[in-house]
């Protein structure tokens, strides 16, 4: 968009400021995050124990948990 008028120009301009000092601090909000430890190996076992073998959830007859096996089996 192109514009002449003053105003319109400097919200633009205050906006794009604001813009770019939210993007550094989220930028620098990322550099610092660290992800939790061990989150892997609690993943990777939980789905292991569970291809290991749906059919003892799919016995226990909860239904959330039978549904949750048949999406992702």
């Amino acid at each position: 968009m192109e514009t002449d008028s003053l105003p319109v120009i400097t919200a633009y301009e205050k906006k794009i400021g604001a813009l770019s000092e939210e993007k550094l601090l989220v930028s620098e909000k990322l550099e610092n995050l660290t992800p939790p430890s061990g989150a892997f190996e609690n993943l990777f076992e939980l789905a292991w124990r569970f291809l290991s073998n749906p059919w003892r959830i799919w016995e226990s007859e909860v239904l959330h948990l039978r549904r949750l096996v048949l999406r992702l089996t």
